[in-house]
């Protein structure tokens, strides 16, 4: 595991003045991400400036007809971006997750997790309008690609169905209340039930298999990664503002995070991932992220 993407002293300050900590998403560069140098004047808006808050933010509202199309396909690609990335890391996690398994019944079942995943996926690339599927190069949980080459079925079982997954179906579910497209909204119900199913088994295998310490520090340094990263997902949409508007200052960035309620937004992710932790009883690992501040 790359000691780069685990610097937990990234998660260990949280009595940092709230200045210090704007302070990184003040000046929040734009990630390669979600292949915004291709969009197109035609590309599809599945959801709305009130699923983003965007009609909430100042620069938005003043901006023209045009702009604000841009915008909002810029965070309809940026949703469906997300999206391929889980799914190609639950293909990859169901393919270590067969090499690994002790018995057939446990590699049958990871094969037909990973036929749903790549039944997914298939869906997702098409709307992204991919005639080829490039190398994958993860954006938003890059850690995520190394965590996944590990070789310990249990610790990989609790991050990517109990945590990820179960993370995964709160996100998924709020995208599906507010998307505009049926054929979306008939695939995120489908894909739903699929996630839903795996977390839960996730959860039941999860529980026969004890953690050693050495487990519960692996554990405890993906999930600290994990926390950073949810809370810089929400930025994205001041990326996508810059992308069309050009340039924020900090003055109009951090209006426009206020507007967004982003704080707002992450403490509930946070909450969310916290819950997801603690039913599993993995009292040890949740008091460390505590103590480290990944929960602020």
């Amino acid at each position: 595991m790359s000691s780069q993407t685990m610097d937990s002293s990234l998660l260990s300050a949280s009595k940092r003045d709230r200045e210090y900590l704007l302070s990184p998403v003040l000046t929040f560069h734009r990630a390669p991400a979600c292949l915004l140098s291709d969009r197109k004047t035609n590309a599809p808006i599945y959801w709305n400036a009130e699923q983003f808050k965007l009609d909430r933010v100042t620069v938005f509202q003043t901006a023209s007809c045009a702009q604000k199309r841009a915008i909002l396909q810029i965070t309809t690609r940026d949703i469906l971006e997300r999206a391929y990335e889980m799914e190609t890391f639950g293909v990859r996690y169901a393919e270590k997750a067969i090499a690994l398994g002790m018995t057939l019944q446990e590699r049958t079942l990871y094969s037909i997790f990973k036929a749903e995943n790549t039944y997914h996926l298939t869906r997702i690339a098409g709307w992204l309008d991919r005639e080829e599927l490039r190398e994958f190069q993860p954006l938003f949980f890059p850690f995520l690609a190394d965590f996944i080459e590990g070789n310990n079925a249990n610790v990989l079982r609790f991050i990517m169905q109990v945590v990820l997954e179960g993370w995964e179906l709160n996100s998924y579910r709020k995208f599906l209340k507010a998307c505009r497209e049926e054929k979306i909204i008939s695939f995120l119900t489908e894909m739903l039930k699929n996630k839903s199913r795996h977390h839960a088994i996730g959860m039941t295998l999860f529980k026969q298999s004890p953690l050693s310490d050495c487990d519960r520090e692996i554990l405890i340094e993906v999930l600290a990664e994990f926390t950073r990263s949810i809370q810089q997902l929400p930025y994205h949409l001041i990326d996508a503002i810059e992308r069309v508007l050009g340039d924020l200052s900090r003055a109009q960035k951090k209006q426009a995070i206020a507007e967004l309620e982003i704080d707002k937004y992450n403490a509930m992710q946070l909450k969310r991932l916290h819950f997801l932790i603690d039913k599993e009883r993995s009292g040890q690992i949740l008091t460390e992220l505590e103590t480290r501040g990944c929960f602020h």
